[in-house]
């Protein structure tokens, strides 16, 4: 069974320095996974909104990491992150759409245009989202 991307699940960058939940938007009529978690769809990339910040970015081409690096005399000094989707989330789900545009799923990725691959790392567990 295909594990999906829903909100609150943890992604990582690999020039980021920290995880951050990702957030989907819950439109009308759009499957939800997971009990009432909305589905990603291939899509939701828009940056502080379905992508967090990681905090700090280590790409050699993001601006603010060579601005932080001429500053340090030319020492690789990491900078702000504000993450740059240049694709769509892929491998999308293969059977499952909304409006025509498929699902992301948790072995989804997407790159950053100054050289990072977001990835989520794992699928958030229901059991701390429930009351006992």
């Amino acid at each position: 069974m295909a594990e999906y991307l829903t909100t609150g699940c943890m992604l990582t960058c690999t020039m980021g320095a920290v995880p951050a939940p990702f957030v989907t938007m819950p439109l009308p009529g759009k499957t939800q996974h997971m009990g009432a978690l909305p589905g990603a769809l291939i899509t939701d990339i828009v940056p502080l909104v379905n992508i967090p910040t990681f905090v700090m970015c280590r790409a050699p081409s993001n601006p603010t990491v060579i601005a932080a690096t001429t500053a340090a005399m030319g020492v690789p000094t990491p900078g702000a992150c504000l993450p740059v989707p240049a694709s769509g989330w892929f491998p999308p789900a293969i059977s499952e759409t909304y409006c025509g545009l498929s699902k992301a799923l948790i072995s989804s990725k997407c790159l950053c245009a100054y050289g990072g691959t977001i990835a989520p790392t794992m699928a958030i567990d229901m059991t701390m989202t429930t009351a006992p």
